[in-house]
C-alpha cells in the first residue's frame, strides 16, 4: 500500500465545507492541536465540493486530491443548505456510504429531521470552545482511523444529536418534544 493509506504513516483526509471562513479556520487549528494525521480539504460551498467528489477538473489527480474518509458539512451555506446537498453527494459514485457529519449551530428538530431523513449519519453541533472543538476532531479522527472506520462513537459526545424521531415499527414515524428527547436512551455503540 501507499500514500495516504500505508500502514508506516497513516492520514485521514476529510471534506469540509463550511462557508464561514473563522469556523474553517478554527476546524484547521483544532486538528493542528491535536496533532492527529487529519487532511482538511475545505470548501466554502457546494459546488466545488461536488466537483471534487465527482473528480471533475481542477480535482482529477488522486495523488493531489485525496479521497475523503468522511465528510464534515455545514447546515447554512449561503444560497444552499448543507441538507441540499446531502442528496446530491449521495447520487455520487463511492459516495453513497461516505459518513456525512453535520457541524452546525444549533437548528430545529425539523432541519435535524432534514439532515437526518435525507442521509447524514451524524449531526453535531458546533462546540463554543477550541478544547471541546479538539475534542470532537479527536474524536473524528480515532473514528475514521479504526479498522474498519467507525464513526458510531461520535454518539458518545456531548454535541452529538440523535435523530428527534423513533420509529415505531406499528405506527411509523414518531416525534418527541423536547423533555421526552433528554430521556430517550443514546443509540448503542
Amino acid at each position: 500500500m501507499n500514500g495516504l493509506h500505508s500502514n508506516d504513516n497513516r492520514r485521514y483526509a476529510f471534506l469540509h465545507v463550511d462557508d464561514n471562513l473563522n469556523d474553517q479556520e478554527l476546524v484547521k487549528s483544532a486538528v493542528e492541536l491535536t496533532g492527529k494525521p487529519l487532511v482538511i480539504i475545505p470548501f466554502e460551498s457546494g459546488a466545488p465540493a461536488l466537483a471534487y467528489l465527482r473528480r471533475e477538473p481542477p480535482f482529477i489527480d488522486v495523488k493531489v486530491n485525496p479521497w475523503p474518509t468522511f465528510i464534515l458539512l455545514d447546515y447554512k451555506l449561503g444560497s444552499e443548505t448543507g441538507a441540499e446537498l446531502i442528496p446530491k453527494i449521495r447520487k455520487i459514485r463511492n459516495c453513497e456510504r461516505i459518513p456525512i457529519v453535520m457541524l452546525c449551530g444549533a437548528l430545529g428538530m425539523d432541519n435535524l429531521n432534514e439532515c437526518y431523513d435525507l442521509g447524514a449519519n451524524y449531526f453535531l453541533t458546533k462546540p463554543p470552545g477550541m478544547s471541546r472543538l479538539c475534542a470532537v476532531m479527536e474524536a473524528l479522527y480515532q473514528c475514521a482511523a479504526g479498522s474498519p472506520p467507525d464513526f458510531g462513537n461520535l454518539t458518545k459526545l456531548e454535541e452529538y444529536s440523535a435523530r428527534p424521531r423513533a420509529w415505531d415499527s406499528t405506527n411509523g414515524p414518531r416525534r418527541y418534544s423536547m423533555r421526552a428527547l433528554q430521556t430517550l436512551p443514546r443509540p448503542p455503540n
